[in-house]
């Protein structure tokens, strides 16, 4: 018998008869950012802050966006999975330049 108990969003424990495993549940963002040549940056992490700050100053970011520094968040949205999240990075990504923000905000958590 397996029980999947979740606990406050951020845990969920997993029994068996004899084990209990406890792990960490990520949440994924899809976001876009805005780069100085007015361009825009799709892509997902699961820490915005971190991602963001990557972007703008260290050889962790896209070599993309390293090139059009600074970039700032436009907006973003969470899901569930990195699978969902890379499914929609794929979309945006292959959307019109003007229905990116769009599409997005319409998702989204709220603007960055």
């Amino acid at each position: 018998m397996i029980m999947v108990l979740m606990m406050n969003n951020l845990l969920a424990m997993v029994t068996t008869m004899t084990k209990i495993y406890v792990t960490t549940i990520k949440t994924w963002y899809v976001y876009l950012l805005k780069c100085s040549d007015i361009s825009y940056y799709t892509g997902i992490t699961t820490d915005l802050k971190r991602r963001l700050t990557e972007h703008n100053s260290s050889a962790k970011g896209a070599k993309y966006t390293r090139s059009r520094r600074p970039v700032e968040l436009l907006c973003f949205f969470s899901v569930s999975s990195r699978s969902e999240a890379c499914k929609e990075e794929l979309k945006i990504k292959k959307m019109k330049r003007d229905d990116k923000p769009i599409y997005v905000l319409s998702k989204g958590d709220k603007n960055g």
